[in-house]
């Protein structure tokens, strides 16, 4: 079974879409009774997906924790936020902030790899695509639309 890989395009090239843009997908992941780790770049990242999923509203609101790799993560947290991966996880899903040009979650059934439009990170994702690629991942791109 070959590993699948989406890779999410963005038009906007700002942090906040990226953002807000992950926060959809994780209400996606929720309604479907899914799990996922979100791999931030930073502390502030972490931070702002944090404050992010705190303003849903009380009908979309989406239960998570913030994952510290000495404390770990509580195994009913469906939802967790981190600077790095779990060295054993429960999640279906890594959704990856991370903006390097190195692939990681190789233990994950499925990987979103978050892209803005920034020429860095496109830079960066293609590098990733081709690992991917060379890994026989099963490779699908989305372009997302500014709404």
């Amino acid at each position: 079974m070959s590993q699948r890989v989406e890779f999410y395009l963005l038009e906007q090239s700002s942090d906040d879409a990226l953002l807000h843009y992950a926060c959809r997908l994780l209400s996606k992941v929720y309604e479907a009774k899914l799990s996922a780790f979100i791999l931030a770049n930073s502390a502030k990242q972490m931070a702002q997906i944090d404050r992010l999923l705190w303003a849903q509203s009380d009908a979309d609101f989406i239960p998570h924790a913030l994952y510290n790799s000495t404390e770990g993560t509580h195994p009913l947290t469906k939802i967790s936020i981190g600077q790095s991966l779990p060295e054993q996880h429960q999640f279906d899903m890594l959704v990856n902030l991370c903006h390097g040009d190195t692939i990681t979650g190789q233990n994950f059934k499925r990987i979103a790899e978050l892209v803005s439009a920034d020429e860095q990170h496109k830079a960066n994702a293609r590098k990733r695509y081709a690992q991917w690629r060379d890994q026989n991942a099963e490779l699908k791109l989305h372009n997302i639309s500014a709404r």
